[in-house]
């Protein structure tokens, strides 16, 4: 089944997003405004750089019709979301977000085609349906067949966001029809001044060796303070 997300927690990454996300964010607005929006996307990138934010926000505006100023999100404020964002409690109707369950490490044929039923059904405020997969990489062989037959028919305002830390070990069919978003690591010194709002004491922390360790991925560096 999919599981609703920290009401707090979605209000943080689906009206903000980290610094560093502006870019492939603006990828994506570009097609959507230039009418070139594919119903699936391929959010790939390493484990930690925050596609989950970028996914949520991204949703958010296709739901809500919503554009125009992006807030930043500060380093405290996007981690607690983030360690939140899989409490049980309620989201926006139309946002269908699958992540594996409790005890489990894959999603399942039973999650997707729950999933898709929900895509088939007439969106509940008008503004299309939206399915987040987190992450992608985890469905089973079976599910990501089920996933298949809702990418090649999908339903009109109907939109797929497949988050991937290792889009390589995605089926070929199902990279092919999907948009890719490359979510890469920030530069250094954009990943240090964010990280530096991260901590009541900034020189408590040494960010830059937590960067190397997490090469370069801010919210892992975020983990190992």
């Amino acid at each position: 089944m999919a599981r609703p997300i920290s009401d707090s927690a979605y209000q943080t990454l689906s009206t903000g997003i980290c610094p560093w996300l502006q870019a492939p964010l603006l990828q994506f607005e570009t097609a959507h405004g230039a009418g070139r929006l594919g119903h699936g996307w391929l959010l790939a990138g390493p484990r930690g750089v925050g596609k989950i934010n970028l996914a949520l926000f991204a949703a958010r505006r296709l739901l809500e019709g919503k554009d125009g100023d992006v807030r930043i999100l500060e380093a405290v404020e996007a981690a607690t979301a983030m360690a939140q964002r899989h409490e049980p409690v309620d989201r926006h109707p139309d946002l269908h977000w699958v992540f594996p369950e409790a005890k489990r490490s894959t999603l399942t044929v039973e999650q997707i085609r729950e999933a898709a039923q929900a895509l088939s059904l007439t969106s509940l405020t008008g503004q299309g349906r939206v399915l987040v997969l987190e992450p992608a990489d985890a469905m089973t062989t079976a599910a990501a067949n089920a996933l298949l037959k809702t990418l090649e028919e999908p339903g009109a305002d109907t939109y797929l966001l497949l988050i991937s830390h290792q889009p390589g070990r995605l089926p070929a069919t199902i990279r092919s029809r999907c948009q890719l978003l490359s979510v890469g690591c920030p530069p250094i010194e954009e990943a240090l001044k964010w990280l530096n709002g991260a901590g009541k004491d900034p020189e408590a922390a040494d960010w830059i060796s937590l960067l190397e360790a997490a090469r370069g991925v801010p919210f892992r560096a975020i983990g190992y303070h």
